[in-house]
């Protein structure tokens, strides 16, 4: 894979169910490369060069990313999210998001509400993000 690609997959929102402009950047690169290209039902994307040799070898990678989907937002500014694939609040505070509308492409901070921050008994089930973090602009 070159560079330039390499950067370009990495500029290309693909969060967890919604891959497809990443998947056909992937097969259009490759496809002067490969003998063959397949998708299937999920969404995996299969390139396949001399399908005729014995020796098979593959190759394999994730092609989508953590993410989250806004859920509602409040008087406040504050806009209620909910994950697209697993993450923990711990791992995700502070991190810069872009947030994609109609209009244009807002960006932001992941933060949490005083409440859940003050928790100190919180499950492996309730860090992940939930309707208590938000994202303010």
């Amino acid at each position: 894979m070159d560079k330039q690609f390499f950067y370009e997959m990495l500029k290309t929102d693909s969060v967890s169910g919604d891959e497809i402009k990443l998947q056909k950047k992937v097969l259009k690169h490759y496809q002067p490369i490969t003998d063959q290209q397949l998708t299937d039902e999920t969404g995996n994307v299969i390139n396949v060069i001399n399908p005729n040799s014995p020796i098979k070898v593959l190759m394999s990678g994730h092609i989508d990313e953590i993410g989250l989907v806004v859920t509602g937002y409040t008087a406040d500014g504050f806009l209620k999210v909910t994950n697209a694939g697993g993450i923990y609040v711990s791992s995700y505070l502070g991190h810069q998001v872009v947030v994609h509308t109609v209009n244009k492409d807002m960006y932001g901070v992941v933060v949490c509400t005083r409440s859940l921050s003050k928790k100190s008994d919180l499950r492996s089930e309730e860090r992940r993000v939930g309707k208590e973090c938000r994202s303010r602009w």
